[in-house]
């Protein structure tokens, strides 16, 4: 498969989960998702799929704050982040964000 039929099928799988979320999550999908794209590129490698993938996944941390992960991977329940301090907390200190 050629690198622009995969860009195709992220772009459509994005466009998936955009319009089935909502809130927090769906502003989230509408940033930026460049470093999220080149993750999923890598996993379809590995899964040939994006079946039980979810991107933005919001769950409740320990201190009782939600928080969202870039992709999860339900079937084995691991999540996949594209680290750096710009893309996840521009708006929030270096040492919350730490």
């Amino acid at each position: 498969m050629g690198l622009a039929v995969l860009e195709e099928i992220i772009d459509k799988y994005i466009e998936e989960q955009r319009a089935s979320a909502r809130g927090q999550r769906k502003e989230l999908l509408e940033r930026d998702l460049t470093g999220t794209k080149k993750l999923l590129e890598h996993l379809w490698t590995v899964l040939v799929s994006f079946e039980g993938i979810t991107l933005e996944y919001e769950f409740v941390g320990a201190n009782g704050e939600r928080n969202y992960i870039d992709v999860y991977y339900e079937p084995l329940a691991i999540g996949f982040e594209c680290e750096g301090f710009v893309p996840h907390a521009e708006t929030i200190t270096r040492r919350r964000f730490s």
